[in-house]
Parts: structure tokens; C-alpha cells; sequence
């Protein structure tokens, strides 16, 4: 059965901006700034300039999936999630 009209997940990607941490963690930094900067505005809040600067000349780090092996505590907390799944 067809939809005659669209959806609203359809203009989800639309109106709601990208996290701004999923930015920050794939290295958009400039973009993450501007969401962060437009959500300070609406709330009234006043930031400075350069909000992520120091994360400009410390890039943040990225995380390997084996790190999940390396924590005991968390390798059993992922293979119990992954069991109940």
C-alpha cells in the first residue's frame, strides 16, 4: 500500500542538524562548531568564537574496535548485550 503523503521521517534529516559529537568524533570540526553555535543562540547563551579550538590542534583520537577486547569489564558487558539481542 502506498503512502499518498510523505512522512515525517522524511523531513527528519531535514530539520534536525547532525550530533554534534558524531561530528567532532569523524573530525568535522567546523560543522560541529555551527550546530553548537546555532543551539547556544536559540538557548540565549553567549559562546566564544572559537568554541572547539583546542580541538583543532589536538585532533580527537579514534577508537579501534578492538579496544573492546582489551577492558575484561567491557568485553563482558558487550557480549551480554550481544546474548539478550
Amino acid at each position: 500500500m502506498a503512502v499518498p503523503y510523505p512522512t515525517p521521517a522524511a523531513y527528519h534529516s531535514r530539520l534536525v542538524p547532525e550530533s554534534a559529537r558524531w561530528l567532532l568524533a569523524k573530525g568535522r570540526i567546523q560543522e560541529a562548531e555551527v550546530i553548537v553555535q546555532q543551539a547556544a543562540k536559540t538557548n540565549g547563551v553567549t559562546l566564544p568564537d572559537k568554541v572547539f579550538e583546542s580541538l583543532e590542534e589536538n585532533p580527537v583520537p579514534q577508537e579501534k574496535i578492538g579496544a573492546i577486547c582489551s577492558a575484561t569489564t567491557l568485553l563482558r558487558r558487550t557480549l551480554i548485550i550481544f546474548f539478550n539481542w
